[in-house]
């Protein structure tokens, strides 16, 4: 139920407008080497306060929501223009939406599949918790982003790998595992997965 409660929310909210949309990607790119139970106030914030909120004061999580800020009409038109495709299965367009959200600075794998996750439904996001919690190796979740144009193909394979491991284990259930996880984490201040997953959708709507 959190998963069918909660994520399908969270595609309604990003899929309504590119503003929202944007949302969305922004609170995926604040909870870069964050607590989940911190992001809502830092959304809010840099909703209310922008380039000047002080969640912003890592150059590269500016550089991210500049980058949101100026794409974001562009995105949101790809994005629906995958989504839409007709000759496409979902892996296809699952790599195709990854490999357009690792453009984001320092939006990797592992993000892009959140996003993924929260947008379209699809793939799921192997961070360090799942990657632990499932036994998995880490490399599974790492690419080069740098690499020039020969290394272009090595990174699809891996979002590819990374997609087809993802849909095994299941978008929801990865999903689920994470919120029950950080619910009994130390210090932390859910109650249930439950209030975990919830906190998603709250996050956004608080923050319109």
């Amino acid at each position: 139920m959190m998963y069918k409660d909660h994520a399908q929310k969270c595609s309604e909210f990003a899929l309504k407008n590119p503003d929202q949309f944007a949302m969305v990607v922004l609170m995926v790119v604040l909870s870069i080497q964050q607590r989940w139970h911190n992001i809502g106030i830092q959304l809010n914030d840099v909703m209310l306060n922008g380039t000047a909120s002080r969640f912003l004061n890592w150059r590269t999580k500016r550089n991210c929501y500049e980058y949101i800020q100026s794409k974001k009409y562009l995105m949101f038109a790809q994005c629906l223009a995958v989504m839409h495709s007709t000759s496409k299965t979902d892996d296809e367009k699952a790599i195709a939406l990854m490999r357009m959200f690792m453009r984001i600075p320092s939006v990797g794998i592992a993000k892009g599949g959140f996003l993924c996750q929260l947008v379209f439904n699809l793939v799921g996001c192997l961070d360090v918790h799942n990657l632990r919690y499932y036994g998995l190796d880490p490399n599974i979740a790492t690419a080069n982003k740098k690499a020039g144009p020969k290394g272009q193909e090595a990174i699809r394979q891996k979002v590819k790998t990374y997609i087809e491991k993802c849909h095994e284990l299941g978008t929801e259930r990865l999903w689920d595992t994470w919120c029950n996880a950080r619910a009994v984490e130390d210090e932390s201040p859910w109650r249930s997965g439950f209030e975990v997953s919830e906190a998603h959708i709250k996050y956004l709507e608080d923050s319109v």
